[in-house]
C-alpha cells in the first residue's frame, strides 16, 4: 500500500523577474525566461525536485504562462498545472473532482505541497515589500495575507475530505519560513502570515494525523526566489541581520536555492516517518530559530 504512485498537488507555483544578482549563493534557480532571468519560488523548485523523484506533479499558480513554462522546460517526467484561486471555494470544489478522477485513473495517492506567498496577495504594500516599520504597514493587508496562506489550505483540504480520508496515508507538507516562529526587526507582516499558516499546521498535524494525514511543517531560511532583490527588502534584512551582529553586503548577503527546499520536501514526502517540522537556513544566517 505504501509504494502506490505519487500525485502531488503543489499550490502557489511561481517565479519572478530576477532584480539583483547576489554573489553568496547558488544560482540553479535562475532560469531563462524568454532571455530574461528570473528565479524559481520555492513551490516551484519543490516541482521540479518531486519531478525528479519520479512523482507526477500538478502544479497550482496563477500565472498562466510561467506554468506553461515550468510544464515543458523544467520538470521531468509527466506534469499537469491549472490556474486557480484557491479562495474561491467552488473552483476548489471543481478542481478536486479534476484531481480525483486524475488519482484514480493513475492509480495514485493524492498528496499536498502548500506555499502562500505574498505575490498572490491584491492589497498593496508600501515599497511592494512586507518587511515594513510597523507605522507604514496597512492594517487592510494583515486578512489578505493570512488569507492567502491560511484559507487557501483549509479549502483545499475540505474539498478532497473524502479523497484523503481514503487513502491508506496522505502526506501534507506546509513551507512556512523560519520567521514563523521566531522574528525580527521589520518582520511584521512576513512574521504574521508565515506564524498563521505554522499554527494551522500544528493543529492540523493535531486534528488529522488518526486520519492517517500527517502533516509537516518546512521552515525555510533566506531563499533566493526574487523575494530579497527589491532594495527595501534587502535593506530591511541587513538592518535584521546587524541585530545579531552579521554585516551583510550584497557579495555575502546568505541565500540558498529553492530547489533546497524542494529537497527538504522530497524527503518529508517520500521517508518511511512522520517528519513533524523541518528547518533548514543557508551558511550564513543567523540561527534564526533561537539556536
Amino acid at each position: 500500500m505504501t509504494n502506490r504512485k505519487k500525485l502531488v498537488v503543489i499550490t502557489g507555483v511561481g517565479m519572478r523577474k530576477a532584480v539583483r544578482e547576489f554573489q553568496n549563493t547558488d544560482a540553479e534557480d535562475h532560469v531563462d525566461y524568454h532571455g530574461e532571468l528570473f528565479k524559481l519560488n520555492a513551490a516551484a523548485g519543490s516541482a521540479i525536485e518531486l519531478s525528479k523523484a519520479g512523482h507526477t506533479v500538478f502544479m497550482l499558480g496563477v500565472n498562466e504562462t510561467y506554468l506553461m513554462h515550468l510544464h515543458k522546460s523544467l520538470i521531468e517526467g509527466p506534469s499537469r498545472y491549472a490556474v486557480i484561486n484557491l479562495l474561491d471555494r467552488k473552483a476548489t470544489d471543481n478542481l478536486a473532482e479534476v484531481l480525483t478522477e486524475l488519482a484514480q485513473q493513475h492509480t495514485a495517492d493524492i498528496h499536498i505541497v502548500h506555499y502562500g506567498g505574498v505575490s498572490e496577495v491584491n492589497i498593496e504594500l508600501p515599497n511592494n515589500t512586507v518587511f515594513l516599520d510597523p507605522w507604514m504597514t496597512p492594517p487592510e493587508a494583515v486578512p489578505d495575507i493570512v488569507a492567502s496562506n491560511t484559507t487557501t489550505l483549509l479549502n483545499l483540504l475540505q474539498a478532497l475530505r473524502g479523497t484523503l480520508r481514503s487513502q491508506f496515508r496522505t502526506k501534507v507538507v506546509i513551507i512556512t519560513a523560519v520567521a514563523a516562529k521566531r522574528t525580527a526587526r521589520f518582520h511584521g507582516l512576513d512574521a504574521i502570515q508565515k506564524a498563521a499558516c505554522h499554527a494551522m499546521a500544528r493543529s492540523l498535524a493535531l486534528d488529522l494525523t488518526r486520519e492517517n494525514i500527517f502533516v509537516t511543517e518546512i521552515m525555510p531560511g533566506m531563499t533566493d526566489t526574487g523575494f530579497y532583490d527589491s532594495e527595501s527588502t534587502f535593506t530591511a534584512m541587513s538592518q535584521a541581520g546587524r541585530e545579531y551582529g552579521y554585516e551583510w553586503t550584497e557579495e555575502t548577503f546568505p541565500l540558498f536555492s529553492s530547489r533546497k527546499v524542494g529537497q527538504a520536501v522530497r524527503f518529508a514526502l517520500d521517508t518511511e516517518a512522520h517528519v513533524r517540522e523541518l528547518s533548514l537556513i543557508p551558511y550564513g544566517q543567523f540561527p534564526h530559530l533561537g539556536a
